[in-house]
């Protein structure tokens, strides 16, 4: 997330099926649900430290947005990658999102730090593409 600490939630079940997944290379998998007490404790625990708390996947399940929403109570940005489209994401989820990455993984193509990508990062509150944030160089070269 550019311009924020994040807390970041993977979440299991996504059935897009892009090749080439994060997820499927991932080693911190959870064996189980994440109910709504333990989120809220771990949002308790850390909201000092972070300004955003982003979820990877979870567009389909039912309890993702009253997740967003007890971040926005805890004064938290929110955000969402998905390999969906913006069009094809359920309205009520958009409405407590301050960011989202739209578009699925394409190997050929690469993701959001690609010049090449077909991934988006929009911020829902402006309605602009800021892809660009991801893409910048970074010149570590002293004058």
């Amino acid at each position: 997330m550019p311009d924020h600490i994040s807390l970041v939630f993977s979440v299991a079940g996504c059935l897009n099926n892009c090749d080439g997944c994060s997820w499927e290379s991932s080693s911190l998998k959870m064996k189980r649900p994440l109910d709504m007490v333990e989120y809220a404790n771990i949002l308790l625990k850390h909201n000092r430290f972070v300004s955003c708390v982003c979820f990877l996947g979870g567009e389909w399940d039912s309890n993702l947005t009253k997740m967003l929403s007890v971040a926005k109570e805890c004064g938290l940005s929110t955000c969402l990658y998905t390999g969906k489209e913006l069009t094809n994401i359920d309205h009520n989820i958009i409405k407590v999102l301050d960011y989202i990455k739209v578009g699925c993984w394409n190997k050929k193509l690469g993701g959001l730090r690609e010049k090449t990508t077909n991934q988006r990062f929009l911020d829902i509150k402006s309605g602009k593409d800021i892809t660009y944030k991801f893409q910048k160089d970074i010149d570590l070269k002293n004058d």
